[in-house]
């Protein structure tokens, strides 16, 4: 009986030794991904909005978006429709 409880401990053991060993190997990856130029140019253009020597940027963002909105009528001339989605929207 003890054999057996001593077999059990030991593949219990070897399986979390299985499972720590693959998270090591995923973990050393990751490092070795960081440590690339592909990872440290990514990371200077999202973050620090650097490009490379020639390269031209274009913001397609749209920052006065208020000044484009058009303005709806919600005086008494206006139908329910609009005072309805003034409601709700606005």
């Amino acid at each position: 009986m003890l054999r057996y409880e001593i077999k059990q401990e030991i593949n219990n053991l070897e399986a979390k030794l299985s499972d720590v060993q693959g998270k090591t190997d995923k973990m050393n990856q990751l490092i070795d991904y960081l440590k690339t130029d592909e990872y440290v140019e990514k990371q200077a253009r999202e973050k620090l909005n650097l490009g490379a020597p020639g390269e031209k940027q274009v913001n397609l963002a749209n920052e006065d978006s208020d000044a484009a909105a058009p303005v709806i009528d919600n005086g008494p001339s206006a139908n329910n429709i609009v005072k309805w989605f003034n409601y709700f929207f606005n």
